[in-house]
């Protein structure tokens, strides 16, 4: 074999490890994440122990309160106040964003009014993260939930927002108002 095939031989093998690794690293990844919220879920089911746990294949929803008998479906226009946090403690440093003013101030951040007004979302979009549609499509008007998704449902490899590419989010749910 002459040289230059021993080097596209090589080069092949680097490639393949290469994708191999990445791979084997977002699993690495999912699975740590996994881990971390079912441990965040344990805690805050310690807190609340009369919440009820739903589970979606895209997410988990921690309901606190579950609000009356109007529920969303998946053509609902659905208003809510949120709280999100990346994955890990419920600390500034985690903090990303809210519409809830006093929420802001704990954190030495201070929203405009508009910033202020509650979040309007038409579930029939495609333009909404998987995991946080699947978690409202169920939900009720009144109901205050903790939704966890895992980073292959949330943003994935995207950057967004002040929240970092291959992040787990936890999202504070208020709901307000259900249009059917």
């Amino acid at each position: 074999m002459t040289k230059k095939y021993i080097y596209i031989i090589i080069a092949s093998l680097l490639v393949l490890v290469n994708s191999s690794c990445s791979s084997s690293n977002e699993e690495n990844l999912l699975i740590s994440q996994e881990r971390q919220i079912e441990s965040s879920i344990a805690t805050f089911k310690k807190q609340y122990p009369d919440a009820e746990l739903i589970r979606t294949e895209q997410a988990s929803k921690l309901i606190i309160n579950p609000g009356s008998d109007k529920t969303a479906n998946n053509k609902s226009r659905i208003s809510f106040n949120y709280a999100i946090y990346t994955l890990g403690s419920i600390d500034a440093q985690h903090f990303v964003a809210s519409n809830i003013r006093n929420i802001n101030k704990q954190y030495g951040r201070d929203i405009s009014e508009e910033q202020e007004e509650e979040v309007t979302l038409d579930l029939s979009s495609n333009n909404i993260i998987n995991g946080l549609k699947s978690c409202l499509v169920s939900s009720h008007e009144g109901e205050e939930s903790i939704i966890f998704i895992p980073s292959k449902y949330a943003f994935k490899d995207k950057i967004n927002l002040n929240i970092n590419s291959n992040s787990a989010l936890i999202y504070f749910i208020f709901v307000n108002k259900i249009d059917n």
